[in-house]
């Protein structure tokens, strides 16, 4: 059964409403949130074509519906949809000072509210946004939190993977897609200014894929 133009609105609706109150979304409240665009009886039989399409599934103790990788994927993409890739200048400027980094990271990781690291080099590496990322709900799930601190632990080696991807434009990596295994429950947006610099923002799925990826956006354009 395919998925129509009109389940992908309602798809994005369940999304950003999900990312916003990290709670599952009834039928009832999509019906709510679009009034009426669609009758409840509509949205319950999209919702349930979502589910069956793989983009939504349920949690064992909830009636709602949550986003599934697949359904971020989609909605990764529908953001940066168009987007080109613009040539950077290998002399622009780059924080090069210690203090630089870890002021240029910070900055990153309070507007975005993830986890941040600058690598320069493969040698030189800031972060910053650990308060942030632990303040998610996500993180009061043990598996969570312990996959996210075995991946502090290696941070310094992991970064180097990153440096596989070129261009300048943001990229998301959701999941399984993140180059190594103890990001499956995370999210990543990462861009490249340069051949030896990379940025990389790391939060639950559940993160505001528009806002992080308009910030890390902007930063790029800065240097």
């Amino acid at each position: 059964m395919a998925v129509i133009n009109r389940d992908f609105s309602i798809l994005e609706h369940i999304i950003r409403d999900y990312i916003h109150t990290a709670e599952p979304v009834s039928s009832a409240r999509v019906s709510k949130i679009i009034r009426h665009q669609s009758s409840p009886a509509t949205v319950r039989n999209i919702m349930m074509r979502l589910d069956e399409e793989g983009y939504l599934e349920q949690p064992h103790t909830s009636a709602g519906r949550v986003p599934t990788d697949k359904a971020y994927r989609y909605f990764a993409d529908l953001i940066l949809g168009g987007e080109e890739e613009e040539k950077k200048d290998e002399d622009a400027h780059i924080p090069k000072k210690i203090s630089e980094m870890h002021q240029f990271v910070r900055d990153i990781a309070e507007e975005t509210g993830l986890f941040t690291m600058l690598g320069m080099g493969h040698e030189d590496i800031a972060w910053a946004g650990m308060d942030e990322i632990f303040d998610e709900p996500e993180f009061h799930e043990y598996d969570v939190a312990r996959a996210f601190a075995s991946f502090i632990e290696e941070a310094p080696s992991h970064i180097s993977r990153f440096y596989e991807y070129e261009g300048n434009v943001p990229r998301v990596f959701i999941g399984k897609e993140n180059p190594f295994p103890d990001l499956l429950y995370f999210s990543s947006v990462v861009g490249r200014p340069n051949k030896s610099t990379v940025i990389i923002s790391i939060g639950p799925k559940r993160m505001d894929y528009e806002h992080a990826t308009a910030v890390i956006r902007r930063f790029l354009g800065s240097l």
